[in-house]
């Protein structure tokens, strides 16, 4: 894990530093990354995440499940199903 140093005065572990492409971590070439005076955008530029898992077959699982929730098939319950909602953030006198 890459400490980020800065308001804390303790090391903290982040994510950032794998996330971030552009810009310079050290850029005034002292032993701490991620200081204020290194001007850092602190926006990733790729989204880094982990899964923690034991088995291959877990990996599979969890993949299947993601492309089951991006690519549904096609059932009863979504032909037929009727949400309602509100907007109780009104401006104005009148309710749209």
């Amino acid at each position: 894990m890459t400490p980020l140093f800065g308001y804390w005065p303790v090391h903290t572990v982040t994510d950032l530093y794998f996330s971030d492409l552009d810009g310079n971590w050290n850029f005034d070439g002292d032993e701490k990354f991620g200081e204020v005076e290194d001007s850092l955008d602190l926006y990733p530029d790729v989204f880094v995440g982990r899964l923690p898992t034991n088995h291959n077959y877990e990996v599979c699982d969890y993949v299947d499940k993601i492309n089951s929730y991006l690519h549904p098939v096609n059932t009863d319950i979504q032909i037929k199903a009727l949400f309602f909602t509100s907007d109780f953030d009104v401006s104005g006198d009148a309710y749209a």
